[in-house]
């Protein structure tokens, strides 16, 4: 121990001596660690610590599923709900349905984030009321009392954290609700934005056994296996099949991991970036061993005269290692500062953005990361220059007094072939990167089937109590269309009920007249219900037929528009209009083709179009579709605050009491669909250029150590009549040999490691020439510059000092 601590002294003392040399390999390895620090705290948050509820793994979603339309993750009705309550394996089941809510407790009406519940779900997800209590059973049927329970966000913003709101009434779509809890902080299910909750009030039609809405979750019984479970629920599922075919032949109901559902398609994007931070940690590894190696050369002569002394290799090793040791703590406390910094940025991202964000913290497993990171990085760049350091040739030394020995060709080949590892895995981070910017062009490029430019939407929920049945909900939507139309800057509006490139969607089963299918085997569409005037709106192009009127009301003949995708599948090489079929909920026959309209991308850009059907508003099938919607409406060139304050102060004077979302750029909800990928990009980038930034320093090192071992034989080279520009191409030759060896190496790397990336790609392949071309010009630009100033050194060497120096 004494040892160590006269070590630890003095390699503190040596760095204090060499305040370049410490900076320089601290910050390398705060970067390398930092990026591995954060990235695992986002892997921890999501990905490794269960969800905040007891004995989390327990907590599994019930879906449904249609094999023969390769459909899955379904939501269920809620009758179907209900007999699924009969499982044994779960000790309780509870079902959600979000709705937006309609705040009345001002002059205006104010949107809040809604959810229908049922009773049971604090006790499914093992969480009570901060304040008060929760839902009874009473309360949840048909015609309960209206209660209901605030988000300690929304108790903490709109009544200033007052408990005595617990008791009194609000204004919830035109109606009283008594507010009787308050759930803990940072509770917020089904939906990270959910503010309100309140009671189910569940019914049991069988005609609404069909309607699909519900979200079901369960905790399952101690002792009960995923397995056992499954095989219940899919018991369950087969006998509804058998008893109500008409709306459960071919589906099949499974249960799924609540956390695996939250996560979604973001866990093979977290384990990529984490490799890719781990290759980025690797580059900073190989460039302080390089720093360590030209250090271990300078100090040749002190340790061989510490070796005469007595010194044993032992012993010389250790202090070696300590001193490699304490930049890895440096390092690793300066990373873990980099760390602090970045997730305090990044819980500030949306949930749609990163799930779990507001989870993210430096808690112990990853402060116990970042340590072992850094003792393991100690080990990795220091073993070389210890066994390098402390080597044989001490005589040798000696005798040529330091002036240089045979040991410096192989010091030489050791840099080199460093370096040259840094250059691959440069090239492997610039390669990625590159292959993710390219795609996300290319994604950015994708025409989504209507015009972006103009065009604005705000959301809309209206209060069931004000308009509780379909005309109701059909006339507000049409008459503050026609309002919202009259707005001086305002080219167009329209109405829809399910805006593209949103999170969700609605399918429908339909039969062709003419062409008759067997039962539950029906094929599947996309379907939206739209007011009139929205393809013009939304400049969706018409190419056969016409788009919906205000002559298309519930008195006229039923029409409905579908996409070309559509009308190629099922009408190939022949006119769709005038053809008749039948949407799954009709039941007054058949619907008349009287428009064929351009593919739109409904769900992303990157997915391939489904077959689409449109319905006019007042023509609805399914009754309730229209509860939430959105306006689009379609500005002069120039408008836009003015245009969007009158929009809304006209909506608000046609109903006062019903709330509408702030009106926002379509370009800008497009933008949001593709934000993930942009986070994604966005960090692989920042890896990408720290790589590369760490290989030109590595290459500058090298390079200029290289120059400084063949000082004496470059001032021989231009003593015998070599002049500086062949003295400049002789240490530009060997950097761009050392560069060449990197990027070969690196590409045959990046070729295998590329396919894991194949999901997150668009429009590329892994492999993609220009990419690599544009990605190998980079790498050979960047150790251009890092040659160039040891090649300029080097030619401006004077030959009689370097002679005389030698």
């Amino acid at each position: 121990m004494t040892s160590f601590l006269y070590d630890l002294r003095f390699a503190w003392r040596q760095l204090l001596r060499t305040p370049a040399f410490a900076a320089v390999a601290v910050g390398t390895l705060a970067l390398g660690i930092g990026a591995n620090a954060t990235i695992f705290s986002i892997v921890n948050a999501v990905l490794l610590r269960p969800l905040p509820y007891p004995r989390a793994e327990q907590l599994y979603l019930i879906r449904g599923a249609q094999p023969a339309l390769h459909t899955e993750g379904l939501p269920l009705s809620l009758p179907n709900f209900e007999d699924m309550e009969g499982s044994r394996s779960f000790a309780a089941i509870a079902a959600t349905r979000p709705l937006p809510l309609n705040l009345t407790e001002g002059a205006t009406a104010e949107r809040a984030e809604g959810c229908r519940v049922t009773d049971r779900l604090p006790e499914v997800l093992g969480v009570a009321p901060y304040l008060g209590r929760a839902f009874t059973p009473d309360e949840n049927r048909s015609g309960g009392p209206a209660v209901a329970v605030l988000s300690h966000a929304f108790w903490t913003r709109r009544f200033g954290s007052d408990p005595r709101v617990v008791g009194h009434s609000i204004g919830l779509d035109g109606r009283k609700y008594l507010v009787v809890g308050v759930m803990p902080r940072g509770f917020a299910y089904p939906n990270p934005d959910t503010e309100i909750w309140i009671p189910m009030q569940k019914l049991k039609p069988e005609e609404d056994r069909g309607r699909n809405f519900i979200r079901v979750v369960g905790r399952l019984r101690a002792g009960v296996s995923r397995s056992q479970a499954a095989a219940e629920i899919a018991t369950i599922g087969r006998r509804l099949e058998r008893e109500y075919p008409a709306t459960n032949e071919g589906t099949r109901f499974y249960p799924a991991p609540l956390q695996d559902e939250i996560i979604g398609a973001a866990r093979r994007n977290l384990w990529i970036l984490q490799a890719a931070a781990a290759v980025l940690l690797g580059i900073a590894c190989v460039n302080v061993a390089n720093l360590l190696l030209v250090r271990a050369a300078g100090r040749r002569n002190e340790t061989a005269i510490r070796t005469a002394l007595g010194a044993g290799r032992r012993r010389l090793a250790s202090q070696f290692l300590t001193e490699s040791l304490l930049l890895g703590i440096l390092g690793g406390a300066a990373g873990i500062a980099i760390a602090a910094v970045a997730t305090a940025f990044l819980r500030r991202l949306p949930e749609a953005l990163l799930p779990r964000a507001q989870e993210l913290s430096l808690d112990g497993r990853v402060l116990l990361f970042g340590f072992a990171a850094s003792a393991l990085t100690a080990l990795v760049f220091g073993i070389a220059p210890a066994l390098r350091g402390t080597g044989r040739g001490i005589a040798e030394t000696l005798k040529s007094g330091g002036r240089g020995s045979s040991r410096g060709g192989a010091d030489q080949r050791i840099l080199r072939t460093l370096v040259v590892c840094e250059i691959a895995l440069a090239l492997v981070l610039a390669s990625g990167a590159g292959l993710l910017l390219r795609s996300y062009r290319l994604l950015s490029r994708v025409d989504p089937g209507f015009d972006t430019n103009g065009l604005w939407t705000a959301a809309v929920g209206l209060a069931s109590s004000r308009y509780p049945s379909p005309e109701k909900q059909e006339r507000y939507y049409r008459e503050a269309t026609a309002r919202l139309a009259s707005v001086r800057g305002v080219r167009s509006a329209s109405v829809v009920a399910r805006l593209p490139l949103v999170r969700f969607g609605t399918t429908t089963s339909f039969t062709l007249k003419g062409r008759p299918v067997a039962n539950g085997s029906e094929p599947n569409a996309d379907f939206l219900i739209v007011g009139p005037a929205c393809f013009a709106t939304l400049k969706i192009p018409i190419f056969e037929g016409r788009e919906f009127t205000d002559r298309d009301d519930a008195a006229a003949k039923e029409v409905v528009v579908i996409n070309r995708v559509l009308a190629r599948q099922y009408w190939p090489g022949e006119s769709p209009i005038g053809k008749f079929l039948q949407i799954g909920a009709d039941r007054t026959g058949w619907r008349e083709v009287v428009g064929v309209v351009g593919d739109v991308k409904l769900y992303s850009l990157q997915e391939n179009t489904n077959p689409t059907m449109y319905c006019p508003l007042t023509q609805n099938p399914y009754a309730g579709h229209l509860r939430s919607a959105s306006f689009v409406a379609r500005f002069e060139p120039g408008s836009d605050a003015a245009t969007t304050a009158g929009a809304r102060q006209e909506l608000a004077r046609y109903d006062p009491e019903q709330a509408v979302m702030p009106f926002q750029p379509m370009a800008q909800v497009v933008s949001g669909s593709l934000a993930p990928r942009r986070l994604n990009l966005h960090l692989t980038m920042l890896f990408g250029l720290l790589a590369a930034a760490l290989a030109a320093i590595g290459i500058y090192g090298v390079m200029a150590h290289a120059v400084g071992e063949r000082r004496r034989e470059i001032g021989i080279r231009m003593a015998l009549g070599a002049d500086r520009s062949d003295v400049a191409r002789l240490v530009l030759r060997q950097g761009a040999g050392l560069a060449a060896m990197g990027i070969v190496a690196g590409i045959l790397v990046s070729l295998p490691l590329m396919r894991l990336l194949s999901t997150l790609l668009f429009g590329v392949g892994a492999a993609d020439p220009a990419v690599y071309a544009s990605v190998c010009l980079l790498v050979l630009a960047v150790a251009a510059v890092a040659v160039a100033i040891p090649a300029r050194r080097a030619a401006r060497t004077d030959p009689l000092v370097a002679l005389q120096a030698g």
